[in-house]
C-alpha cells in the first residue's frame, strides 16, 4: 500500500509540473510601448514579473520600437525576454532584428505601407510566439490588400538559438490568400507541446484547425459551429482567448459575450452559447473589445472600451450574472480617453487591462476570482511610456499563477504629468527660416526641439515673464520636428514641420 501512495505521489506531482511547464517563466517578461520620446513619455514598458515581485519600469533600448496588438513576445527559460515581433519583423531583447527576421511576410503591400515606414501592421492578435523543446515558434497572420481587402496568409516560421544569436531557419505557410476574419486562436496542445492554431473565414461559423508539433504540421477538418463570424459580429479588434483551464474559448462580440468548450486533445469546439451582456456604448455604437477568463474560469471579464464586465459562467447566457465596474472612457491629463483595452492574466494571478487609445495610463484587476466589488478594480495606473492601445499577445494558460508574487508598481512609474492644456502655439507651421512660440502663461521653464527620431538638437531656458520665443531654423533639415515646452506644472508640445529655404 504504501509502494502505491508512494507511486501516485510522485505521479501528481509529475502532472503537476508538468500542468505548469508552460508557465514556467516564459511570459514572465512583458515589453509594451512605441516610437522613442522618451521626454514626452513614448518608449517602451516592461512589466516584469520574474523576481517574485510585479515592477513596471522604462524599457530604454534607445530605439523607435512599436509593441502593441499586433505583436508577441517569449522568454527563456530563465524568466529573460527573447525574442520580440511587432508584427512586421523578429527581434531579440535588444530590439534588434533577428537573422532573417526582417521580413514576416516579405516584401508585400503591408510591409510597404506599413513596415518600411516604421509602423506596425494594422491588425489585431494576430502574432504569437511559443517555446517548444529545442526551438522557438512563430506563428503570423498577414493581410495583403493586394489580393482583396481581407485576404491573409497564415505562416509558420521556425526560430533556433546558438548562443545569444537567433535565427528564421524554416518558413511554412498554413493557409494562403484565405479570406480569414478577425483575430487568430492559437493555445496549446494538451501535451503542452504542441500549439493548436484555429482560423475562421470571411462570413463563416467554420473554423478552420492546424496543431504545430516540433517537426511537423497536422491539418484537420474544419469544423462548423456557432453564428457566422463576420464584421457585425467579429471585428478585427476583438479579442479571443482560451480559458485557464485551456477547455473553452470567448471571443467578445457586439452581440454578446460567445463562448464554446474546447478539447485541447483534439482541438474540438463545443456547447456554443452567448452571454447577453451590454455591448452598446454611450454612443450607441457596439463596442466589443477586450475578454479575459478569471484563474479559476468561473468569471469572465469582457468589456465595450468604456465599462468592464464581469460575467458568472454558471449564470443563465440569455439573462447573465454580471458586475459593472463603471464608466472607463475618462480624459487622462494629456486630454486623450482613457477607456479600456485588451486583457491578459498575469503569473501572479491579476488581470492587466491596457488603455482603449494611445495614452500613460493601464488598469489592474487584483482578485479577479472574487465576485464584484471584492475583485478590486484598480484603474488608471501610470505607465512610464505610453501604451499602443493594447498589451502584445500572452497566452491565457494560468490557472496555476502564483497570487503570491507582489505588486509592487506605483514607485517605478513616473510622476510627469502631460497637460492637456495648450501652454504654448508657435507660427508658421509649416515654415522656412524661423518660428515664434507664444505662451500663454509666464512660467519658467525650458524649450527643447526633438528630431522625429527623438534626438536633442536644441535647448533653451525660457525666463518668468517671457510670452513669446524666436527661434532660427536656417541649419535645420526639411523634416517633421517636434517643440516641447517643461515647466514647473506640466509638459506640453507642438510638431511643426521646416521646409527648404
Amino acid at each position: 500500500m504504501r509502494r502505491i501512495l508512494i507511486i501516485l505521489t510522485l505521479v501528481h506531482c509529475t502532472i503537476l509540473v508538468l500542468s505548469q511547464r508552460p508557465l514556467d517563466k516564459q511570459y514572465s517578461q512583458w515589453v509594451f510601448g512605441y516610437d522613442y520620446f522618451p521626454e514626452l513619455g513614448w518608449g517602451q514598458n516592461i512589466l516584469d514579473f520574474s523576481e517574485g515581485r510585479v515592477t513596471l519600469e522604462h524599457y530604454d533600448k534607445q530605439l523607435d520600437y512599436e509593441i502593441g496588438s499586433e505583436g508577441a513576445l517569449v522568454c527563456d527559460d530563465e524568466g529573460r525576454l527573447s525574442l520580440i515581433s511587432n508584427g512586421c519583423h523578429i527581434s531579440n531583447r535588444e530590439l534588434e532584428i533577428i537573422t532573417n527576421g526582417d521580413t514576416i511576410d516579405g516584401y508585400d503591400w503591408a510591409y510597404e505601407n506599413y513596415c518600411a515606414l516604421g509602423l506596425p501592421l494594422p491588425s489585431f492578435q494576430s502574432t504569437f510566439l511559443y517555446k517548444s523543446k529545442n526551438t522557438y515558434k512563430l506563428i503570423h497572420k498577414n493581410r495583403i490588400r493586394d489580393n482583396g481587402p481581407k485576404s491573409s496568409t497564415i505562416k509558420v516560421k521556425e526560430i533556433r538559438q546558438e548562443g545569444a544569436e537567433f535565427q528564421v531557419v524554416n518558413s511554412t505557410t498554413l493557409i494562403d490568400t484565405l479570406l480569414t476574419m478577425g483575430v487568430l486562436k492559437t493555445t496549446f496542445h494538451s501535451n503542452l507541446e504542441d500549439v493548436w492554431v484555429l482560423a475562421t473565414p470571411w462570413g463563416s461559423d467554420e473554423f478552420i484547425r492546424f496543431l504545430i508539433k516540433e517537426d511537423t504540421i497536422l491539418r484537420f477538418p474544419a469544423q462548423r459551429i456557432g453564428p457566422q463570424l463576420e464584421e457585425r459580429t467579429y471585428g478585427s479588434n476583438r479579442q479571443a482567448t482560451f480559458s485557464s483551464k485551456n477547455d473553452m474559448l470567448a471571443i467578445n462580440s457586439p452581440e454578446g459575450l460567445l463562448v464554446y468548450d474546447f478539447d485541447d486533445s483534439t482541438g474540438i469546439l463545443s456547447n456554443y452559447r452567448c452571454y447577453k451582456y451590454p455591448t452598446t456604448g454611450s454612443q450607441d455604437l457596439k463596442l466589443a473589445s477586450g475578454v479575459c477568463f478569471s484563474p479559476s474560469d468561473r468569471y469572465v471579464y469582457a468589456s465595450n472600451i468604456e465599462h468592464i464586465f464581469q460575467i458568472e459562467l454558471s449564470s443563465d447566457p440569455d439573462n447573465p450574472a454580471y458586475y459593472d465596474y463603471g464608466f472607463q472612457w475618462e480624459a487622462g491629463p494629456n486630454g486623450w480617453p482613457i477607456g479600456v483595452g485588451n486583457m491578459m492574466t498575469g503569473p501572479d494571478c491579476r488581470i492587466y487591462i491596457a488603455c482603449a487609445t494611445t495614452t500613460n495610463f493601464m488598469h489592474v484587476i487584483h482578485h479577479p476570482d472574487r465576485k464584484g466589488q471584492a475583485a478590486r478594480l484598480q484603474k488608471n495606473i501610470p505607465t512610464p511610456m505610453r501604451i499602443d492601445n493594447h498589451f502584445p499577445y500572452v497566452p491565457n494558460l494560468f490557472s496555476a499563477c502564483d497570487s503570491t508574487i507582489v505588486f509592487d508598481i506605483g514607485t517605478t512609474s513616473t510622476d510627469e504629468v502631460y497637460s492637456s492644456e495648450k501652454t504654448f502655439k508657435l507660427y508658421p507651421n509649416p515654415t522656412y527660416v524661423s518660428v515664434t512660440l507664444e505662451f500663454n502663461m509666464q512660467e519658467e521653464g525650458k524649450v527643447i526641439i526633438y528630431n522625429m527620431l527623438g534626438k536633442v538638437l536644441f535647448e533653451m531656458q525660457k525666463p518668468y515673464g517671457d510670452i513669446e520665443m524666436k527661434l532660427d531654423l536656417q541649419d535645420f533639415s526639411a523634416g517633421t520636428y517636434l517643440a516641447m515646452f517643461r515647466h514647473s506644472k506640466g509638459t506640453s508640445f507642438e510638431k511643426f514641420v521646416k521646409m527648404n529655404n
